[in-house]
C-alpha cells in the first residue's frame, strides 16, 4: 500500500506535478498531434507515423544516452532546463500551429520531447533517492499513477477545448479548414499555458527539488 504521508509535502508534490505535465505532453502529441496533422493538415497516416519517430528517438536519447553528462548539474537546473524546453516547443506550436508544415512540426516536437526526456530523466533520479527501499516503492507507486491521472484529465480538457472551439467558429461562418485550425490552435496555447506554469514552479523551487532531504518518513 502507499504510504500517502508523503503526499502532505509540498516540496514532493511539486517533483510529481511537473513529471505529470511532463508525461500529458508526449499524450497529447500522440493524439491531439495527430489529429492537428490529419484533419488540420491533412497528411497521410504513414506521413504523420513517421513525422512522429523523432521526437520519440530523441526523448528516449535524452531519457537514457545523456544521464551520465547531465548529472554534472544539479537536478533543480536540469528540470529548469527541460522545463524551459517544453515551454518553448508548446509556445512555437501555439503560435504558429495555423502557418505550420510538416518539418516545422517535427523540429518543434523534437524541442518538446527532448525537455520531457530530460524531465523523466531527473524524476527517476528523484523518485529513487529516497532513504529507504520502501520511500521508493511508495515515491514510484504514486509518480506512475498521478502520470496516468494527469494526462487524462489534461487530455479530457484539451479535447472539450478542441470540440467546443472548432464547433463555435464552424457556426459562425469561418471555412472548415481554417476553423479546425483556429481550434487546434487554442488547444496548443491552453497546453502552452500549462507549460508556463509549470516552468514558473520550477523558478520558485529552488533546491528544494531534492526528495531525498525532504519526504516525510
Amino acid at each position: 500500500m502507499i504510504d500517502f504521508k508523503g503526499l502532505f509535502n509540498v516540496r514532493y508534490l511539486r517533483a510529481v506535478l511537473l513529471q505529470g505535465i511532463g508525461d500529458a505532453s508526449l499524450v497529447v502529441l500522440m493524439i491531439i498531434g495527430i489529429l492537428y496533422l490529419r484533419q488540420g493538415l491533412h497528411y497521410s497516416v504513414i506521413i504523420i507515423g513517421l513525422a512522429l519517430m523523432p521526437s520519440i528517438v530523441v526523448m528516449i536519447l535524452m531519457h537514457h544516452a545523456t544521464k551520465r553528462w547531465f548529472n554534472k548539474f544539479e537536478s533543480v537546473n536540469n528540470v529548469r532546463m527541460a522545463m524551459s524546453l517544453m515551454m518553448v516547443g508548446w509556445g512555437c506550436l501555439s503560435l504558429f500551429s495555423t502557418y505550420l508544415n510538416l518539418i516545422l512540426f517535427i523540429v518543434l516536437t523534437i524541442i518538446i520531447e527532448a525537455g520531457h526526456g530530460l524531465l523523466m530523466q531527473v524524476g527517476q533520479e528523484l523518485s529513487q533517492n529516497q532513504k529507504s527501499a520502501r520511500l521508493n516503492n511508495m515515491a514510484d507507486i504514486f509518480m506512475a499513477q498521478f502520470k496516468l491521472m494527469s494526462s487524462g484529465m489534461i487530455l479530457a480538457i484539451l479535447s472539450v477545448v478542441l470540440q467546443n472551439v472548432t464547433n463555435s467558429h464552424t457556426s459562425n461562418g469561418l471555412p472548415g479548414k481554417l476553423s479546425t485550425l483556429v481550434g487546434y490552435r487554442a488547444t496548443f496555447s491552453l497546453f502552452f499555458v500549462i507549460t508556463i506554469l509549470a516552468w514558473i514552479i520550477t523558478m520558485l523551487a529552488g533546491r528544494n527539488l531534492n526528495l531525498s532531504k525532504h519526504i516525510v518518513k
